[in-house]
């Protein structure tokens, strides 16, 4: 089970998005869930907030700046998460029509350029090479502060492609 919030803005192509930049922003840090039951997640903070929706999410906004589509932002899920409103998941079932096989192909793309953004900071930071035996919260603030350092490290030292092996 995988989750991570993913952002569909794109102002310009002069401005970079989160996914564009080699630094982390707050709208595209991942949260990996792969060993944990979906019963912890429906008991997490991140679930009521979005069940009461106080989860504070951006406004929809349009992908391009010529474009009048506005698209929310939205929180990527694999087929464990249930549907529900800020939660885009896969199609499940064999027989899918052409273009369900497509949006689950993007879907999964998107999410292994997450899952990869995320290997690329548990490779600079080894606390993320097991898992953190802490409250929520203190995991919370471990994963923003190694954000914040590998965003200082990269501003420091540049883009180093040893730092993504």
């Amino acid at each position: 089970m995988s989750l991570a919030l993913a952002s569909a803005t794109r102002t310009s192509q002069k401005e970079k998005t989160a996914l564009d930049s080699p630094c982390y922003r707050g709208q595209a840090v991942p949260w990996d869930v792969r060993n944990i039951v979906p019963a912890v997640f429906h008991n997490s903070m991140l679930y009521k907030k979005l069940m009461e929706n106080t989860m504070n999410l951006p406004d929809a906004k349009p992908i391009f700046s010529n474009n009048t589509t506005c698209l929310p932002h939205v929180i990527v899920g694999d087929e464990a998460f249930g549907i529900m409103k800020h939660i885009m998941r896969p199609y499940s079932g064999k027989h899918l029509t052409y273009k369900k096989k497509i949006f689950n192909y993007r879907l999964s793309r998107a999410r292994q350029y997450i899952e990869c953004t995320f290997g690329i900071l548990a490779n600079k930071w080894r606390i993320f090479h097991r898992p953190l035996n802490v409250e929520m919260l203190f995991a919370e603030n471990i994963i923003k502060a190694c954000c914040i350092l590998h965003n200082y490290v990269r501003e420091r030292d540049g883009y180093k492609f040893e730092d993504t092996v």
